[in-house]
This record gives C-alpha cells, sequence and structure tokens, in this order.
C-alpha cells in the first residue's frame, strides 16, 4: 500500500503507557463523548506538527502522559516518531526501527521544517515554494508547501468536517496554499532544472557523508574487535540477569542487618550509616565516571571523522580551484530551444564552503564539549578518593565503638564487594549496549542512504523535464472528477455530471452548480467532503503512472454528527437515540469502505452503524453521566496501563 500506514499510537508517562494498533483499511473508534476518541486523532496529527495539545482541556492526559509514539510504515520501512507534550515539545524524534526496539536506537532529532522536508521526501513529493505579498507590503516573498498543509487533505477535524471551513478555507494564510498543495498531492509541481541541479549535488554530497560514517563506525567496531550484534545481545541479558542477583543479594544482606538488630552506641550506628552512604555515593559516582568515558570517547571518534572530513573538504576545494568550468546545455523538451546552462563549480564551490564552515562549528563544538566533559570527569574522581579517604577513617573509628560487631562490619564489607560487581556489571551493560547501539546506527545510515539514493535517482530522472505536459494534467483531472461522480452517484444523489464535477480551475469540489463551500447542508458537506478527498484516493491507487502523492491515509473525526445521532450507541437500555438519516448513514459507511480497500481510514464516530462492527477497535467510555469532564476510562484507562 502506497503512503502512510499508521500501525501504533502510544501514550506514555512516567507510570502509564498505553499503545493503540491500527489496522489497514477501515478503523473505527467509537464510545461515549468526552472519553478521548478525538484525542486520539490530534495526537497523530501533533505528531506530524500540529500546534500544542491543551492540556488544560486534555486533563486525563496531563496527569498521566508527557510523551507521544507513532509508528508508521511508508514504502516498506518502519520508522517510529516521538514527540513530547510538555518540555522541548519543538523537537521531532526519529527511530529508524519498530516502536518495540526503540531502546536499543538513537534517534535523530530535528526541528519542525526538517521533520517536515524528511516526511515529504518518504512521500516522494518535491520541495514547492510559492510567492506571497508580505503583511502591509508591496514586496514578495517565498512560502513553503510543508506536510502540515498535505495533512490539510488527510485529518479533518470535527469543526470543519459538513461545514464551509473544510480544508480550513475560512484561515487566508492557509486557504491560498490548498492550490498548490493540491498540485503537489497531484503530481502537477515539478521543481526548475536549476532547482533539481543543486539538489542532486545536496544528495550526492549527502550520501558520501553517510558513507564516510558507515565506513568510520564499522572500522571502530573491527578494530576494537567487538563480537557480533546477537553475541553482543546475549551477553548483555546475561550481565543484566547477574545484575538483578546481586541487586537481591545485596537486598537480603540489609534485610539481614536489620533483622539481627546489635545493642550498640548511637555513636557507633551512626557511624555504620555514614559508611552505608559513603559506599552507595562511590558505586554512583563510578556509573557517572564510566558514563562520561563512553561519552568522551564517542566524542572523540566523531571529532577525529570530522577532522579527517575537513581535510578531505581542504583537499577538494583546492583541486576544484584547478578544474575547468564544466557547462551543460540544456534543451526545452517542447520548443528544443537551447535554455540557461549551468555551472556546476559555481553550485560546488558554494556547497563545498558550507560544509567546510559547518565541520568548524561541529569541530569547535566537540572540542569544547570535549574539555567539560574531561573536567568533570576530573571533579568525580578527586570526589571519589576524598569519600574513599573519609570511609578509611569512619571503618577506623567503628572499631572503637563496636559491640557484637559479628554483625555489623562483615556485612558491610560484603555489602562493599557486592556494589564492586554491581558496577562492573552495570558498565559491562552499559558497554555492550553502546556496541547495540553502534550496531543499530550503522544499520539506520545504510537505510538512509538507500532513501536517499532512491530520491537521487528519481533527481536525475526529472533532471531533463521541464514542465508537465498539459495533456498529462488534464488526464489526471478527468480520472480524479470520474471518481468523485462515482463515488457520489453510490450515496444516492442526482448526480447531473455538468452540475457534479471538480473544477480544473481551483480543484474545488462541486454539487448541483455550487461548491463545497456554499452549500449549507452539513449533510451534503460530509458527502461532497469524502467524495472529493476519496477521489484522490482511489485515483492514485488505480492508476499508478500517474505518480500522485497523497498519504494515502485519512483521519475524520465525527462523522456522523449531521447524519447519525450524536449520542452514543453504548447507552442505557432504557435511552433511546434517533439517527437523522438512516440510509444516506449507511451509504456513506459503504462509500469509505470502498476507499479503505487500498487506503487507511481511521474515524471517529459516536454512533457507527451495527452492520460495522467488525471495524470498531476501540470503545471508549465517560463513566460521567453528565458527559462533561474528561474519562479516565476511555483514551487514558488505567486499566489498560502497559506498565
Amino acid at each position: 500500500m502506497k503512503g502512510i500506514y499508521v500501525s501504533k499510537l502510544r501514550v506514555e508517562g512516567e507510570h502509564y503507557r498505553r499503545t493503540l494498533q491500527f489496522d489497514r483499511g477501515l478503523n473505527i473508534i467509537a464510545g461515549d463523548i468526552y472519553s478521548g476518541k478525538s484525542l486520539v486523532l490530534r495526537l497523530i496529527d501533533y505528531i506530524f506538527g500540529k500546534g500544542e495539545i491543551n492540556l488544560k482541556v486534555q486533563k486525563a492526559l496531563d496527569l498521566y502522559c508527557d510523551k507521544v509514539f507513532l509508528e508508521i510504515e511508508i514504502s516498506g520501512k518502519i520508522y517510529t516518531f516521538r514527540r513530547n507534550l510538555k518540555k522541548a515539545s519543538s523537537k521531532f524524534y526519529i527511530y529508524f526501527c519498530e516502536l518495540s526496539r526503540i531502546a536499543d536506537f538513537t534517534p535523530k532529532v530535528i526541528d519542525k521544517g526538517a521533520f517536515s522536508n524528511f516526511i515529504l521526501d518518504l512521500l516522494g513529493m518535491p520541495s514547492c515554494k510559492i510567492l506571497r505579498h508580505k503583511r502591509n507590503s508591496p514586496d514578495r516573498q517565498l512560502e513553503t508547501i510543508s506536510i502540515r498543509d498535505v495533512f490539510r487533505f488527510v485529518y479533518i477535524d470535527q469543526h470543519d468536517l459538513g461545514t464551509n471551513n473544510f480544508l480550513k478555507n475560512n484561515v487566508e494564510n492557509k486557504a491560498r496554499k490548498n492550490r498548490p498543495t493540491f498540485e503537489l498531492i497531484t503530481n502537477f509541481i515539478v521543481e526548475d532544472k536549476e532547482g533539481i541541479k543543486e539538489k542532486i549535488v545536496e544528495e550526492t554530497s549527502e550520501i558520501n557523508n553517510i558513507d564516510k560514517i558507515v565506513s568510520g563506525l564499522k572500522t571502530y567496531l573491527s578494530e576494537s574487535d567487538f563480537m557480533t550484534l546477537e553475541d553482543t545481545k546475549i551477553k548483555r541479558t546475561f550481565e543484566k540477569e547477574k545484575l538483578d542477583n546481586l541487586i537481591i543479594k545485596k537486598e537480603n544482606f540489609i534485610n539481614d542487618i536489620k533483622k539481627k538488630k546489635s545493642e550498640v552506641s548511637p555513636i557507633y550506628k551512626q557511624i555504620i550509616g555514614d559508611i552505608r552512604d559513603i559506599i552507595d555515593k562511590v558505586g554512583s559516582i563510578n556509573k557517572n565516571i564510566n558514563d562520561l568515558e563512553f561519552d568522551l570517547s564517542a566524542k572523540k571518534q566523531l571529532l577525529n571523522t570530522y577532522i579527517k572530513e575537513k581535510k578531505e573538504i581542504e583537499a577538494t576545494k583546492e583541486a576544484n580551484f584547478y578544474l575547468e568550468e564544466i557547462k551543460h546545455e540544456l534543451q526545452c523538451p517542447l520548443c528544443n530551444s537551447k535554455v540557461v546552462s549551468i555551472k556546476d563549480s559555481d553550485i560546488n564551490e558554494t556547497i563545498l564552503s558550507n560544509v567546510d564552515h559547518e565541520l568548524d562549528e561541529k569541530i569547535l563544538m566537540l572540542t569544547n564539549l570535549i574539555d567539560g566533559i574531561e573536567k568533570n570527569k576530573e571533579e568525580l574522581i578527586c570526589e571519589k578518593k576524598y569519600l574513599q579517604s573519609k570511609e578509611q577513617f569512619l571503618q577506623k573509628a567503628a572499631e572503637k565503638y563496636k559491640k557484637n560487631d559479628e554483625v555489623e562490619l562483615p556485612y558491610i564489607a560484603e555489602i562493599e564487594n557486592i556494589n564492586i560487581l554491581i558496577e562492573e556489571a552495570r558498565k559491562n551493560i552499559s558497554a555492550f549496549s553502546e556496541v547495540v547501539k553502534i550496531y543499530n546506527k550503522v544499520d539506520e545510515k545504510e537505510k538512509e542512504r538507500e532513501r536517499r539514493q532512491s530520491l537521487l535517482d528519481n533527481l536525475n530522472e526529472s533532471l531533463n523535464s521541464l514542465l508537465k505536459d498539459i495533456k498529462f494534467k488534464d488526464n489526471i483531472l478527468e480520472k480524479i472528477n470520474d471518481s468523485y461522480i462515482t463515488l457520489f452517484d453510490a450515496l444516492g444523489y442526482s448526480i447531473e455530471k455538468d452540475k457534479t464535477y471538480i473544477s480544473k480551475e481551483d480543484y474545488v469540489a462541486y454539487y448541483d452548480e455550487a461548491s463545497v463551500f456554499e452549500h449549507d447542508s452539513g449533510g451534503v458537506l460530509v458527502c461532497i467532503q469524502i467524495a472529493f478527498l476519496g477521489a484522490i484516493l482511489i485515483t492514485q491507487n488505480s492508476f499508478e503512472e500517474f505518480g500522485l502523492n497523497h498519504p494515502n491515509l485519512l483521519m475524520l473525526d465525527t462523522i456522523g454528527k449531521y447524519l447519525g445521532a450524536y449520542k452514543s450507541i453504548y447507552t442505557d437500555k432504557d435511552e433511546k437515540f434517533e439517527v437523522m438519516d438512516e440510509e444516506l448513514y449507511k451509504n456513506l459507511y459503504e462509500l469509505l469502505k470502498i476507499i479503505s480497500k487500498q487506503s487507511q481510514i481511521i474515524i471517529v464516530d459516536n454512533t457507527p452503524p451495527v452492520e460495522e462492527k467488525k471495524y470498531i477497535r476501540y470503545i471508549f467510555k465517560n463513566e460521567d453521566t453528565k458527559k462533561k469532564t474528561i474519562s479516565k476510562s476511555g483514551l487514558i484507562d488505567l486499566s489498560k496501563n502497559e506498565i
């Protein structure tokens, strides 16, 4: 299935975790109002860059959760995205693995703009910018089409579905981008030739950089004589079991001491307590020193890689100085006339200078970080020596005050030995975990290289194409229009083809000569909107040669509010409800099942027809009879806690 397949959504906090799973095709989330059904869709949208979730309203989410994970599949590759709900919520974390394996991977952390570009690249969409006038100025500026614009054609919330604000039509700064976004989705937009050439240079540079990183990591693994990934995992599991046993043994010793309380002086008790505290502090310091040593080793390795790359860049720049300027003559495929040539040397010189500058900044940053880590390490070593000397002094003092020393001192010595073994096990676990992460980083980078190579191949294929043929564009619109009419007809409406169509000028859907922004019937608007989006998906999946780029995912919130009953079907037996337009309501579900044969659809509905019970994935409830509070037995359900 082309596009995005959402497989898992997880909400998580320190003491709560719940994971929802979704199928390909149609998924329904049903149940009571105010139970968190719509929140599921908003959280998926949030992962894809939507603004903050209002935690003052979502009180249960605020109380139990501080992060959200989403596992998706695109073009056969699995990714897991994470975004925090509270602190650092502007950062996006990308794991190149399944949700269940993220502990063994180091995430790629990027900002919203870079995340948008990452998703658009995965979907095969070219970068697209439009001109617009600056506010209160005759000047114009470029504005980028982002994944947020594309998602207006994916997620229709309950405030827009069945209203004139479809595709945020009443929000000027979003509505003006709907036309170019439609063109981007339907493959009408191709980057200009010079832009393609520049992206080819950038992608080639990124691929070469990935090759160097992978080569460096593999060299590090081979020269360090590490075992295979599977053997490392087995060793780590063994060390974890060993650590658990040592911790239990230590706890048993401490419990024995408590059971065998000796009649000792208060001073002796205080000394023994101080010795235990020192032993624990030394153990903690040893762990911190080990962590710093691993961090220091990794950063020094990375610094050496950057220094090596800088030398290679400088050598390349020096070689380019002596190279003769290369020019390409291009021909327009429509009229065969020659067009402006492109200077590779200008592009390469700019790219090389930018890379050289970035490397200088990275080298400076890493040098400062290494200095700071070494300073912290020295401070910890000094503190450790001080504590150890203090412990020796207290051990001698304890000898003077002890009574029945058969109990305390031998146990203390044994606990100290166990602590040494515990720190050794933790050090080994940390070492094995770092090796696992290096192996996974190699795998991640190789997958990224494969993705970028695919993008590079597509760019090279596009290099000799300046414009989309007008006939090609009209053919796509004709197929989308045919699908739109077919879907609308399936709903039982009377159709006149010259009055029900998708406009070739502004790509707006019409029914009976009135546009989707002119009708005032909520039920009719719901049908127009779903038929319009469904027509795009059906055309994309039926005619792959057109190369449409819709994410192939629809999320529709509360589709039954104008057709079904705006009340849960899971009510008390004596509570009755009425379906407003039962026949059209059922037809709409039949339409959704047609669209979902090759697309994923996730919908929220209070009253799905009983015939669609097999598509219901989750039923959320709100135990509050007034239905005015956020339920704790809906999305946030403590009985479903996975921790």
